[in-house]
């Protein structure tokens, strides 16, 4: 909840687990509700397409211990459920949340114990090294060569003027590198993306054009997007972000597909 930490907006609410093998952290358990009905802010469901800052869209909470040894902080829950609307509903969010992480902890353990942990290690590794050769493979495909596109958004809610996603790719060596140089400054009203949201919308176009690749880290290391610096695609606080979930990130990812309808004949 709270964006520039690596979230997309307010209304997505992460949960993270630490996961314990022989007294060490073997990895970590996460999962993403997706758009809570309501984290405060100026209006119900925090989608305003008028604020201008991101204390207007909801509730801020930073990275916290919400449950301690199991057992849910009270403390922290009131102070969520004291700023958000249908607080009554809350508690079915935290507890599905919460149970799934435990169901995760739970199959994974029995994964280890059946298998060992070197094995799963070692299979994470394959799984990851093979789905980097097979994206590199296919994006050798491409005849090497810088690519560009725009796409627009109407609007960001406050000054009704166009903002532009200019793109250009540069494909190399069996790699791409993506540039959103030259596109619009960050905006006054909510449609600016944090750079999670910029970065996950280029691998969402990425997925779709060569769907084959497995999901996994491995699948986007020969995807290099430079960080969009000066740009409302790298929104820093406290600019508004609420949009970008929901419309900058399907732009982000028509500007990239598009590319390829265009320029690309992939065999």
């Amino acid at each position: 909840m709270t964006p520039n930490l690596g979230g997309t907006h307010l209304m997505d609410a992460r949960f993270a687990m630490p996961f314990y093998r022989n007294g060490e952290i073997f990895c970590w358990l996460s999962n993403t509700g997706r758009h809570w009905p309501d984290t405060g802010g100026a209006v119900p469901g925090g989608f305003s397409a008028s604020v201008t800052s991101v204390e207007q869209e909801g509730l801020r909470l930073p990275p916290v211990r919400l449950f301690k040894k199991g057992v849910l902080d009270p403390e922290i829950y009131s102070i969520i459920c004291s700023n958000i609307r249908v607080s009554e509903q809350r508690i079915g969010d935290v507890k599905a949340q919460a149970a799934a992480l435990l169901v995760g902890q739970e199959r994974l353990g029995r994964v280890l114990d059946r298998y060992g942990d070197d094995v799963v290690k070692g299979a994470i590794e394959e799984l990851r090294r093979r789905a980097a050769d097979q994206m590199r493979a296919n994006v050798r495909l491409i005849p090497d060569g810088v690519y560009r596109s725009v796409a627009y958004v109407d609007s960001d809610g406050v000054v009704y003027e166009p903002l532009e996603i200019r793109l250009a790719i540069t494909a190399r060596d069996g790699e791409l590198s993506f540039d959103f140089a030259g596109s619009s400054k960050p905006c006054m009203g909510p449609m600016n993306s944090v750079l999670a949201t910029t970065l996950s919308s280029v691998y969402l176009a990425m997925r779709h054009i060569f769907p084959d690749v497995p999901i996994s880290a491995g699948a986007f290391e020969p995807l290099k997007v430079i960080t969009p610096e000066g740009t409302f695609l790298d929104a820093h606080y406290p600019r508004p972000v609420s949009g970008c979930a929901a419309e900058v990130s399907q732009r982000l990812a028509e500007v990239s597909l598009r590319l390829w309808w265009r320029r690309c004949r992939i065999a």
